[in-house]
């Protein structure tokens, strides 16, 4: 536990402690204070149970304001008609804590109040009643806060328009952008407020009047906005999180010139934000991101991508390095600046409108700078609000509040559990707090970024496009086989691959060969391997074996195939370990008989399985297979963990190749089910795993994966042994 934590929670458990025991028993402060025994008086009473449920209320307000606790509340928010930026942040630090911190203390005083009730009924003392009115009072302060200042605030007056426009006042340079929501019709209506500037020198018609221009219409992404039948893919961006690709949205050549102009500001719903400005995103780069501790919006800046900036790192001159061939794109071309304000779920019509009326003021005091107006950020004001027909009276000027006649369409309004964002120029009144912007729009044309750089939909798209062409030339392509041993089987090709008489013509993945391979390594013979690539076979392995098939052996100039005849002519040569018992002519026997029931029954129930493409069948053939390696295990010495004992000989080196692949090839592709690791097949799985010359031969278990995807697919003409199994014959 965190030491901030638990300070918190200690000192709070021992507040609740001693207060609990001054509210369970009043006598207990007599019996610290004096030495008497007598039972404490009513007064004392009081007292020591006041001061209890003191302590009990500190202990719970100690956790609830040092945080140990989440506190969510959506009261203290900003009041729209605060105007100074500091006593609005204040609020904003005490607004997390009004509701807790007012509910606990409304109740203790409750409490104290009714307990004093109850003992002025009985004792008639004026004292207590005193303190049951003074307690009362202060618990029925309690219900009147609401919010950080409380329910009754003393509000400015409301402003009209014409009150703005009234000379010396240094609004009324402004131009305002107005949202007019129809919710029966699902649009939203770009309304805009001019109002015109009006300076002590000015005439009488510089003064303020409303236009109200509703020549655009634009469909609302949240209302009506059809996407089903569009690609409903989602891309991750850095920044802004999660945007929708949506090739063809309605009306997008009318959004992609609106997002790139950004005349006006733009208000935008989450839907339509994430559908469209992954249509302009190639237009402009991020430059920073500015976040507020105690504030539900965030503030992105991007500049016009064609401004450009310097490289990151100087260039190397590391010769080893490998360098990419670009062109520098030439700086400056555009200084047009955006930023793009989000809105969370939880922000409020009074954060959004303190947020707004703080940016026009940042604006407006750009203008001592600047000889064009500023922009001021987008307003959202109901349809049928009075702002819109030029009479502020109801509401101050600027506020974005809600109607309930604007629930019906709840995707244009705040609190709607979505995001809102807001997009708009910042020439003069650039990211960085400094005036240094360039006024205008670009200077250049949306051709022209997008032969820069193409926007994020149009990347998807070509993505996409490419790789369903791999996907189609790889179906269309016949898979082919790996031609290199990987993992510790590579260095033992590499260690075996100087000329030597006896030649192992083999392939990595092949268990046929591994077979062999084993062998050579476990009985110490040398030799030389010869790695065949199945579509070029050599002519030393057609003279040997016409069908080119492997493994096959060329010792001098005498040549021979087939794994089991290999092992046996390999153990004949009377070098280093013998495969089979010496000597014991039965146990040869024994040991020839179970190495061909695992060529007759093990073998072929193996492919089985993992060819077969039905779940009943692949079931059903899974049974065989155990059933046939039990036949094996129960044939085998009692004690193991090798076929013969505790070395590995003649039979396990038959056995080995399959068992490798059982937890390589079977259990991936079908699930297949590895045994105890105490049990007697167990014990032999894990002896022929660690078994240095089975490691030896072993490539990696993608190679593996990799190679036996086509027979797991059971893939036309993927082996003559493949062909052989779903034919019912014998193993070529």
């Amino acid at each position: 536990m965190d030491v901030f934590y638990l300070y918190t929670y200690g000192s709070s458990a021992w507040l609740a402690l001693q207060g609990l025991a001054l509210v369970a028993t009043p006598k207990l402060i007599i019996t610290l204070l004096i030495d008497d025994t007598r039972p404490p008086s009513d007064v004392e009473a009081y007292l020591s149970r006041a001061f209890g449920l003191a302590l009990l209320a500190v202990a719970t307000l100690t956790i609830l304001l040092t945080g140990s606790v989440p506190l969510a509340s959506s009261v203290g928010a900003v009041d729209a008609t605060t105007t100074t930026t500091t006593s609005s942040e204040d609020e904003n630090a005490r607004a997390p804590y009004a509701v807790p911190t007012l509910l606990v203390t409304t109740l203790f005083q409750a409490t104290l109040a009714f307990y004093n009730y109850t003992w002025y009924l009985a004792n008639g003392q004026t004292a207590l009643g005193l303190g049951m009115v003074g307690s009362a009072a202060v618990a029925s302060l309690g219900p009147q806060f609401n919010n950080a200042n409380g329910r009754y605030d003393i509000a400015p007056p409301p402003r009209s328009a014409h009150d703005l426009a009234a000379p010396n006042n240094p609004i009324a340079s402004n131009r305002e952008q107005v949202w007019n929501t129809h919710s029966s019709a699902g649009e939203l209506e770009w309304v805009a407020a001019s109002i015109s500037s009006s300076l002590p020198n000015a005439n009488a018609q510089n003064r303020a009047a409303q236009q109200v221009d509703s020549s655009l219409h634009l469909q609302a992404g949240g209302d009506g906005l059809d996407v089903s039948s569009a690609a409903a893919a989602e891309i991750k961006d850095s920044h802004l999180g999660g945007l929708k690709i949506v090739p063809n949205p309605p009306d997008l050549d009318a959004w992609r010139e609106r997002l790139f102009n950004v005349d006006e500001p733009i208000t935008l719903t989450e839907e339509q934000f994430q559908i469209y400005f992954p249509h302009v995103d190639n237009v402009y780069s991020h430059r920073s991101t500015q976040k507020y501790k105690r504030k539900p919006f965030v503030s992105h800046y991007w500049d016009c991508r064609l401004k450009g900036r310097p490289s990151g790192t100087p260039k190397s001159d590391d010769p080893n390095k490998k360098k990419r061939k670009r062109v520098a794109r030439e700086r400056d071309l555009c200084d047009v600046k955006i930023k793009i304000t989000e809105y969370f779920p939880e922000a409020t019509a009074a954060d959004i409108s303190h947020h707004q009326r703080s940016t026009v003021d940042s604006a407006l005091s750009s203008d001592n700078h600047h000889t064009t107006n500023a922009t001021a950020p987008t307003m959202f004001v109901p349809k049928g609000s009075d702002s819109t027909r030029g009479d502020s009276g109801t509401q101050p000027f600027g506020m974005l509040t809600s109607n309930p006649t604007s629930s019906e369409n709840p995707s244009a309004v705040p609190g709607n559990g979505q995001k809102l964002y807001t997009i708009q120029r910042v020439n003069g009144n650039g990211g960085n707090g400094k005036t240094d912007g360039v006024g205008g729009g670009h200077r250049h044309t949306l051709e022209d970024s997008d032969r820069v750089k193409k926007n994020s939909v149009h990347r998807y798209l070509l993505k996409k496009s490419k790789d369903q062409k791999k996907v189609v030339v790889q179906q269309t392509q016949p898979k082919t086989y790996h031609k290199k041993a990987t993992g510790e089987a590579q260095t033992t090709v590499q260690k075996r691959s100087q000329e030597n008489d006896i030649k192992l013509f083999g392939s990595c993945f092949c268990p046929f060969v591994q077979r062999v391979w084993i062998a050579l390594e476990a009985k110490g013979i040398p030799y030389q391997y010869i790695e065949v690539d199945p579509y070029e076979k050599p002519a030393e392995l057609l003279a040997i074996n016409p069908r080119g098939l492997v493994p096959s052996l060329l010792h001098g100039n005498w040549g021979c195939y087939e794994s089991t005849v290999l092992l046996e002519y390999l153990d004949d040569l009377d070098e280093g370990t013998p495969l089979l018992p010496p000597g014991d002519a039965k146990l040869r026997a024994h040991c020839r008989l179970w190495g061909d029931h695992i060529n007759r029954h093990i073998v072929p129930s193996f492919y089985k399985v993992l060819m077969e493409q039905t779940p009943q069948m692949q079931a059903k053939h899974a049974a065989e297979l155990q059933e046939e390696i039990e036949k094996l295990v129960n044939a085998s010495h009692v004690h193991g963990p090798f076929f013969l004992g505790p070395s590995m000989s003649y039979v396990d080196i038959q056995l080995a190749p399959w068992i490798i692949r059982l937890s390589r090839v079977l259990k991936p592709y079908r699930g297949w089910t590895e045994p105890a690791m105490g049990s007697r097949l167990g014990r032999w799985i894990q002896a022929i795993e660690d078994n240095e010359h089975v490691i030896a031969t072993t490539s990696s278990d993608e190679l593996y994966l990799d190679s036996y995807q086509r027979y797991s697919e059971n893939r036309p003409n993927t082996s003559q042994l493949a062909n052989a199994i779903n034919s019912g014959r014998c193993l070529p």
